[in-house]
């Protein structure tokens, strides 16, 4: 869930926090209300611990599957399907069961890349100009754009603890920082930054789909934060 609906969930661990006697007029739970179950949020102001459990559910099964029931008729097709025995008795489900990492395995493989700095990195164009590579190279001993930003990706943790405290609270609540010592967490943020999801349809193949336009600034430019100076770096 914290690879492929990051946002579902933050809106689950709200709901989930919240419990029953909880304010859950929150706006990522509210959005997720309206778009999902066509619900305002006064419709589940008063709840017990069944109701709120049960809904925890549905949130996660529509946020998911879609608003179909588990035994709509499409649904138990495909499951059937998914069950039909080959020649020899073998079975999908057999198959998953197999597979080392099972489910979660066979859906990172079949429907999407989940990003890690090395498919990050042969996926991104840098083309800066001759004005702003020659200043670099100049700067970082001769390194190139590109290979500062692979030497960033390939790395993982907080470079500077303390800078970073004061950056958390400008995170949304959808980028889980339990996992930023992960090794995959540089390059999953630059995808989610730059595609709007941490992961890529895996039907795109090795198409060249980054060509991302990096401006360099200063630490206290008025691109950050809305328009707002603001300085994190010495």
């Amino acid at each position: 869930m914290a690879e492929y609906h990051p946002v579902l969930k933050s809106v689950l661990d709200s709901w989930r926090s919240a419990g029953p006697q909880g304010d859950v007029n929150i706006p990522g739970i509210v959005s997720h209300l309206a778009t999902y179950h066509d619900l305002e949020i006064t419709a589940v102001a008063v709840r017990d611990q069944a109701t709120h459990n049960g809904l925890f559910v549905e949130m996660a099964y529509r946020g998911v599957i879609g608003s179909e029931a588990p035994l709509h008729v499409d649904v138990v097709a495909a499951a059937r399907g998914a069950r039909l025995p080959c020649r020899n008795g073998w079975t999908f489900t057999k198959f998953i069961h197999s597979v080392r990492g099972g489910s979660d395995s066979i859906i990172a493989n079949v429907m999407a890349s989940v990003m890690g700095p090395e498919s990050l990195i042969s996926r991104i164009v840098v083309s800066p100009s001759p004005a702003l590579s020659a200043p670099i190279a100049a700067a970082m001993g001769g390194e190139s754009l590109i290979n500062i930003i692979a030497d960033y990706l390939m790395g993982s943790g907080i470079p500077c603890p303390a800078m970073f405290e004061e950056a958390r609270q400008h995170f949304p609540a959808g980028v889980d920082l339990s996992f930023i010592d992960s090794p995959n967490f540089r390059a999953q943020m630059l995808t989610w930054a730059i595609s709007g999801t941490p992961y890529l349809p895996k039907a795109l193949g090795n198409i060249k789909i980054f060509r991302s336009f990096i401006m360099l600034v200063d630490d206290n430019d008025t691109i950050y934060l809305g328009g707002q100076p603001h300085s994190l770096l010495p």
